[in-house]
């Protein structure tokens, strides 16, 4: 298992490996999320889910979308792998209609019906949830259940395991030097492990503010008939979250949404 986190961890200093938020291209929200494929009952226009927000690298990609009945979905798939084969189409994409599924209070996860643990993975929820629960309730699935996918496209939910690691081997570290001998490699493990927990909690912490704002985005356009409200009030249920982003970029972009779903041109 260390053997396995510290590849990744290696993997994440990979300039490739890095994942990029894709800019606001679409803003009729039409596009459907990638790596997954809905089934008969999210097809039609009121169930059919929208892409609010795209993200990925040369490994993978993470899609956040929702429909007009306020139920969201994430997705992640993988492209390809560092130094392995080529990967086949349950890794790349999620079939809504083979797929396995697992019920929380929340929302259901959804995987591959032949390899759970490695194929594509979606979570979807009963209606919009704010960012922070989703995260952690994928984030339990992933530590009850093991999902290789999501590790690996989004290595922050590999973050309390690398915690644990990390003051296992500062009590270890402190053993060795008591006893006289060479704590050398333990040191570098320790500076290298805490160097990518700083790395993972940067990342979470921008992929929530991203969160955040795909859900104004959701709640725009589950709410069409009535779009003459403020977009960015209410925005997470009364969530105080300090990865909140500054008031201006949540108004700016919630006055963009609005344009677009009254056809306007997005104000740049």
């Amino acid at each position: 298992m260390l053997g396995i986190e510290r590849k990744r961890n290696e993997d994440m200093q990979r300039s490739e490996a890095v994942p990029h938020f894709r800019s606001e291209e679409d803003m009729s929200a039409e596009k459907s999320p990638d790596g997954y494929t809905p089934d008969r009952s999210e097809r039609s226009e009121q169930t059919r889910p929208r892409e609010m927000l795209s993200m990925g690298n040369s490994y993978g990609n993470v899609a956040v979308a929702a429909n007009r009945n306020k139920e969201m979905t994430f997705t992640v798939s993988e492209n390809r792998r560092h130094n392995s084969a080529t990967l086949d189409n349950g890794h790349k994409r999620l079939d809504g209609e083979r797929r396995r599924s697992a019920a929380d209070l929340f929302g259901q996860a959804f995987t591959n019906r032949y390899d759970p643990t490695n194929g594509a993975f979606a979570y979807k929820t009963g209606k919009l949830q704010p960012e922070k629960r989703v995260v952690d309730r994928i984030k339990k699935y992933v530590e009850e259940k093991g999902q290789n996918t999501v590790e690996t496209i989004l290595p922050f939910f590999t973050m309390d395991r690398d915690k644990k690691r990390l003051k296992e081997l500062e009590a270890e570290t402190r053993r060795v030097k008591e006893q006289g001998q060479d704590a050398q490699e333990l040191e570098h493990e320790k500076v290298q492990l805490s160097r990518a927990i700083s790395q993972k909690e940067q990342m979470q912490a921008r992929f929530i503010r991203k969160m955040r704002l795909a859900i104004i985005k959701a709640r725009v356009i589950a709410d069409e008939d009535r779009t003459e409200r403020r977009t960015s009030a209410n925005l997470s249920d009364g969530m105080d979250s300090p990865d909140a982003p500054p008031e201006d970029e949540g108004d700016i972009l919630g006055d963009r949404l609005l344009d677009a779903v009254r056809g306007k041109k997005p104000k740049l």
